[in-house]
């Protein structure tokens, strides 16, 4: 949240931050601002402290598509990519949180669809894969279970320090049976190996962000729901600021792509952001 709020107030051009839920993508949705998270493993985790190693990648914020291109350059030794010549074709995928969030925030996925429509974008509202369906609320189930055996040490020698939040997480991962963390993993294998075959129809899935607008008070940091499932999947995500909500608030949405496809996906941002140019 530091890092967005850094960016999105001038302080800096741009930030890093870590996602082993939706920690990128939703305080950019909620700063204003471009968040990206990239496929899972591209961007080296040396040095941070890891929480769930299967889940844990290194993304940022900035102002601009451009300035996160520019890192991911930096980052990986990738060259970044063109804007893409024609059109794209974007598959509009209500996921089984569309039910939880609000309407600032389907409101703002349904109007960015129009937005691409206009520009001559195919955009399909595509079912939600069988193999997905409920996969997001098993996130919890590998980020507690990983968590429990990363920090082991804090929790056995620090556990008057760490919050009730944190220690019950990592209580409830140390009686997570290894077998039901095995059949979520297999899960997720199913499910990427499905979800590729959309990729094969589409540039891109536009999805919300995060719920709505960010949550009043500083007892929460937000619903991370809108970003388990992709984090989960390993995909490159991108949040893109759009409107703003009943209060005032920002609010942005979120385009996946296809596992690789980070510089694809990136120029599609900077494409679509001409659109507000």
């Amino acid at each position: 949240m530091g890092s967005a709020a850094a960016v999105a107030s001038g302080m800096v051009d741009f930030a890093l931050g870590t996602q082993t839920a939706a920690s990128i993508i939703r305080p950019a949705s909620f700063c204003g601002i471009y968040g990206f998270k990239p496929s899972f493993g591209s961007v080296s985790v040396a040095g941070v402290k890891s929480v769930a190693p299967s889940l844990d990648t290194i993304g940022w914020f900035a102002r601009d598509p451009a300035t996160l291109g520019t890192v991911w350059s930096c980052l990986t030794s990738r060259p970044t990519e063109r804007m893409p010549s024609r059109p794209p074709r974007v598959a509009l995928i209500k996921t089984d949180q569309w039910g939880a969030c609000g309407p600032d925030a389907t409101r703002a996925v349904v109007a960015m669809a129009s937005d691409l429509r206009r520009r001559q974008a195919e955009v399909e509202l595509v079912e939600l894969p069988a193999e997905l369906i409920g996969l997001a609320d098993e996130h919890r189930v590998i980020m507690a279970y990983e968590a429990a055996r990363s920090l082991a040490f804090e929790h056995r020698n620090h556990r008057n320090r760490l919050s009730h939040v944190l220690c019950g997480l990592l209580d409830e991962g140390r009686t997570t049976d290894p077998t039901t963390y095995d059949a979520v993993r297999r899960r997720i294998t199913d499910a990427r190996l499905r979800l590729a075959t959309t990729f094969t129809r589409f540039d891109a899935i536009l999805t919300p962000a995060a719920t709505g607008e960010a949550p009043l008070g500083l007892q929460s940091t937000g619903d991370p729901r809108c970003g388990r499932i992709w984090t989960m999947l390993g995909l490159p995500s991108v949040s893109i600021p759009h409107s703003t909500g009943a209060t005032g608030l920002p609010v942005g949405v979120q385009l996946v792509g296809a596992e690789g496809a980070d510089g694809q996906l990136l120029s599609l941002a900077s494409w679509l952001a001409t659109t507000y140019a």
